[in-house]
């Protein structure tokens, strides 16, 4: 662990507060919602309630007026991704609110996409 280091597979530059780069991956995601989910342009989060390796990724709670409901959400860094969960019949059985991904490239998804590259404010 002391060779040189692993500085590949950067997004494109640009200044997002926490990251340095535009995501590359689902992890990237992650942290962009975390860091910018009471700050989105169309949907105010106000707290993870959990988040895991599993179907669904997390739930948060998401305020619409003065009420709040718990809204559960998979991670994709590419909403297309999210297809694979389509076709798994035991995923349909189990509620998922949102997709939050970097790029949406799924214009026919069965659940909301919240694009974060659209979403988060300049």
């Amino acid at each position: 662990f002391k060779g040189p280091a692993n500085d590949e597979n950067l997004g494109t530059p640009m200044d997002l507060g926490v990251l340095n780069y535009a995501p590359t991956s689902e992890q990237g995601v992650v942290v962009l919602f975390a860091h910018f989910m009471g700050k989105l342009k169309t949907h105010k989060f106000v707290k993870i309630e959990f988040i895991r390796q599993g179907f669904p990724d997390a739930c948060a709670i998401e305020k619409q007026g003065e009420t709040f409901s718990r809204k559960y959400i998979e991670f994709e860094y590419n909403a297309r991704q999210f297809q694979e969960h389509v076709k798994k019949s035991k995923h349909r059985e189990i509620r998922c609110d949102y997709v939050v991904c970097w790029n949406n490239d799924y214009p026919i998804c069965p659940v909301e996409v919240i694009e974060l590259q659209r979403e988060i404010p300049k």
